[in-house]
Parts: structure tokens; C-alpha cells; sequence
């Protein structure tokens, strides 16, 4: 039996992966109709499925064996799932995959789903493709391995030409909305670089993300598009699906890499590539909580060029393999808390404007 224990022991997630391994379900769902629908899906491709019919029930199950994978409803009797993936987070390590099953429609709903620490989400109404997915592409990043992404530099040429403010980009998944923030409040840096957001997540999620920080922080922030131009003290949140990176004019460009295996092997490489290319050693990478190898060939583009590379402690983040993977590869140039991160962007934001001036 595969278990969460050995995700490190195995390689890289393949083609009928669950052909060969038997993946661990814990279903939490009060919706008897749901739950029997979901449990044939999953099981018809060779999961192994057991039922919790609420928030309570579930967290009992999941202390007592281990479960490769959490699907929760939001709305339980008893605890709720929210409830529920606070008390999976708190109590149970390592914790397993976590996606969350959600209908919600109003703002106040959105706002407890979104901080509540989830690894990817399935919206109802659902079919049998749409779970699947969901669920193939969530275990498929959980599987990564630093040793299918060895980090590749040949191709990194530097700036012909000194920019005229740093970069800084940041890339997240669960438990990155909670930390932005933090980040960003009365944070010098923000006024003086120019700011990109990659965020794990639906787009309803990032919708929300960008309203929480021109709210809280009062940051100037859009969703990326073709042709948006980088400018200091604004941010462009990326989306996961769009691949998109900076051409040299520092614009927001559809990606075309020469190495298509580079371009696709984890989310925010192309995007770090052209930020080392278009800023050389003004470009700072900081990869924070969340799952997968998001960013590591990138950010070591970022370091080959002369920027910095800065990474959350793990033991500080909800969901530690981003930020670990970047450590093991032996990329970061420095592992800190929230707080610290804040403290050292604004500082070597103000060395690099010193030395553009």
C-alpha cells in the first residue's frame, strides 16, 4: 500500500500513475448523493475511497490511519470544511493532499475558503472529467521531485542595458493568500520595484486576492496581460493557465521559450527566465508556502544572472515543498520568516535603487 510517507521514494508522477499505486481517499462529504457519485469516479480509476459524512468524522479517520488525499465539502454539520482542513493542517504531519469541494457564490463564503489553507479546489457543480483533472493535476504537482527539474542556466543572457528599478516576483500556492499581506504593509519596497504575483489557485480565488490587497494595503495591482508594461510600485498577478513571461521591451508577453520541456516543467519558470534576462541582477525570486517545484529552474535563472533568490523558512509555511525544494537544490540565498522577508526586500530594494541612481 502507498501511503503519504513514502511520497519522497517515488519518482515523478507518470501516465496511469494510480496504475501502479493505490492512492489513499478520505471523502468528506454530508451529501449522500455526492459522496456516491464521487466514490465511483475516484474508485473507477483505482482509488481507494473512504466516506466521512462530517468535519468530525473525518478528522477522527485521518488521525487514525493515513490518507494520501483530503476532498472536503465546505458546508458540514459539526465542522465544516474550513473547520476541518484548520485541525488537518494543525494536527496531522505530514498532512496530505487537501482540495476542497465548493459552490460558493457569496463574498463573506469566498473569504473563509480562501484563507482556509486548501491545496486546489473542485467547483460544483462537477462531472467526471472535471474531478478527475482536478484530482490528476493536484497529485501530479504533489509528486514533484527537485530531481526531475534540474536547474538548466545555459540560456541566460544578461540585460544589455541597466533597467531602471528592481523586480521582485513572488511565487506561492496554499497558504500564500494569508502572507501577502504581511508582506506588503507599509513595506518600502513596494513603492520603489516592480512587483509579479503567481499564485496557486482558480480565478475566483486570485479575483479576491487582488480585492483583500488594494483594500488592506492599498496595493496597485492587475491580473497580467499581453502588453502590460512592468512599472515600479505596481504588481501583475499571474495566472497559472496563461503562460506568460516579459519580453525585452519589459512587457507582459505570450511565453516562447526555445526549450519547450524548460517552458512547461513547473509554474513560474518562464516568468523568472525573462525577469533574470530583461533584469539581470536586479531581479529577486521568492518562493513561499505552498506544493510542487513551482519556480525552481526559474529561480535559478534568477541566481546565474546576479539576483537574489529568498525563500520562506519551511518550518514557518502551511505547505513546506516549494520553499524545501528551492532549499535542497541549494538555491536560496536566504531562508527567513515573513516578517524577516518584508525586512530584507525593503533593504536590498534601497541598495539596488542606490546603485541605478
Amino acid at each position: 500500500m502507498f501511503s503519504r510517507l513514502a511520497y519522497n521514494k517515488v519518482p515523478f508522477l507518470r501516465v496511469n500513475f494510480w496504475k501502479e499505486y493505490t492512492l489513499n481517499v478520505l471523502l468528506a462529504e454530508d451529501d449522500s448523493d455526492n459522496a456516491r457519485l464521487l466514490k465511483f469516479i475516484l474508485t473507477r480509476e483505482s482509488y481507494k475511497v473512504d466516506i466521512a459524512c462530517n468535519g468530525q468524522e473525518a478528522l477522527k479517520l485521518i488521525k487514525e490511519q493515513a490518507y494520501d488525499i483530503l476532498m472536503t465539502d465546505w458546508l458540514m454539520p459539526e465542522m465544516d470544511g474550513v473547520e476541518l482542513i484548520c485541525q488537518v493542517r494543525s494536527q496531522v504531519k505530514p498532512a496530505p493532499l487537501i482540495l476542497m469541494i465548493t459552490a460558493i457564490s457569496s463574498g463573506e463564503a469566498k473569504q473563509q475558503v480562501l484563507f482556509a489553507g486548501a491545496d486546489d479546489f473542485l467547483g460544483k457543480p462537477f462531472g467526471s472529467q472535471e474531478v478527475l483533472k482536478c484530482l490528476n493535476n493536484a497529485v501530479a504537482r504533489w509528486q514533484q521531485s527537485i530531481d526531475d527539474f534540474a536547474p538548466d542556466t545555459t540560456r541566460v543572457s544578461p540585460p544589455k542595458t541597466r533597467p531602471a528599478f528592481p523586480v521582485i516576483a513572488f511565487l506561492s500556492g496554499a497558504g500564500g493568500p494569508n502572507l501577502y499581506s504581511k508582506l506588503f504593509q507599509n513595506a518600502t519596497f513596494v513603492e520603489q520595484s516592480g512587483l509579479f504575483l503567481l499564485q496557486q489557485g482558480p480565478r475566483w480565488m486570485l479575483e479576491l486576492m487582488i480585492e483583500k490587497l488594494q483594500e488592506t494595503v492599498g496595493l496597485q495591482i492587475q491580473f497580467a496581460g499581453p502588453g502590460i508594461p512592468a512599472k515600479v510600485s505596481h504588481a501583475l498577478l499571474f495566472l497559472e493557465e496563461n503562460s506568460l513571461s516579459l519580453d525585452a521591451e519589459k512587457r507582459v508577453c505570450e511565453s516562447k521559450m526555445e526549450n519547450e520541456t524548460f517552458s512547461s516543467s513547473t509554474k513560474g519558470d518562464d516568468l523568472l527566465k525573462s525577469l533574470a534576462e530583461t533584469f539581470g541582477p536586479y531581479s529577486t525570486a521568492v518562493i513561499l508556502s505552498g506544493m510542487g517545484c513551482d519556480g525552481i529552474r526559474g529561480a535559478a535563472c534568477i541566481k546565474a544572472a546576479g539576483g537574489k533568490v529568498v525563500v520562506q523558512d519551511p518550518d514557518t509555511a502551511l505547505v513546506d515543498k516549494m520553499p524545501q525544494s528551492v532549499i535542497s537544490a541549494g538555491l536560496a540565498d536566504e531562508i527567513l520568516p515573513i516578517e524577516e522577508i518584508s525586512k530584507y526586500l525593503s533593504q536590498t530594494t534601497a541598495n539596488f535603487m542606490s546603485k541605478l541612481a
